[in-house]
């Protein structure tokens, strides 16, 4: 719980710090809502889901939304990984 607490509050930081900047950086922006994607999954995976199988789902889409979110940061581009592949 206190990583999460981390990284929500470097993100809130963030926003206040660069207002204008997270929006005019696309790839920032869709980090930004990731991490809150990431964090709900989380949740689910750990404990707010209500069977096995739910929760290995989450569990599953935490970690996609992650390796993601660090593909993001990486090529500082919106689509992460799927820059070279889409655009």
């Amino acid at each position: 719980m206190g990583s999460t607490r981390v990284l929500l509050t470097a993100a809130l930081m963030l926003l206040t710090i660069l207002p204008r900047a997270v929006f005019a950086n696309g790839w920032l922006a869709v980090k930004l809502v990731l991490l809150l994607v990431y964090v709900v999954l989380g949740t689910f995976a750990l404990k707010r889901g209500k069977t096995r199988k739910r929760r290995l789902l989450c569990y599953l889409g935490a970690i996609a939304v992650y390796a993601f979110m660090l593909s993001i940061a990486r090529s500082h581009h919106p689509l992460g990984i799927l820059h070279g592949h889409l655009g």
